[in-house]
C-alpha cells in the first residue's frame, strides 16, 4: 500500500532541500506580498494541455464472448414454474371446481 507522506515529512524534505541550495551557494530572493508568477491576471486561468502518451488497450473479446457463452447456457436451462389453480364451469356459466395445472 502507497502511504502518502505528512505534512510534517513534506516540510522537513522541503527545508532539507533548501538548506542543501543555500549550501550550494544558492540565493533566496524575498517576493513581496501579491505579486504573482504570471504575466497577466487571466494567464493563471488558462488551462495547460497536459501532453500523454497514448494508452495501451486491453483486448477483452475473449473475455466477453465467454460471459455471453456462460449467460446463453443459464438461458437455456428449463425453468420450473409452479401448478396454477384454474377455475372450471359448467355450461350455465356456474362455478364447478378448481383444477391444478401444471405447465
Amino acid at each position: 500500500m502507497l502511504v502518502k507522506p505528512t505534512k510534517k515529512e513534506l516540510r522537513e524534505e522541503l527545508e532539507q532541500a533548501l538548506c542543501r541550495f543555500v549550501a550550494q551557494g544558492g540565493e533566496v530572493k524575498q517576493i513581496d506580498r501579491g505579486i504573482s508568477g504570471f504575466d497577466s491576471r487571466y494567464q493563471a486561468f488558462t488551462v495547460q494541455p497536459i501532453e500523454k502518451p497514448a494508452q495501451t488497450r486491453t483486448d477483452l473479446s475473449d473475455v466477453i464472448k465467454t460471459l455471453s457463452l456462460r449467460k446463453a447456457a443459464l438461458m437455456k436451462k428449463p425453468v420450473r414454474r409452479k401448478p396454477t389453480k384454474k377455475l372450471i364451469y359448467d355450461d350455465f356459466g356456474e362455478p364447478l371446481r378448481w383444477v391444478t395445472i401444471e405447465e
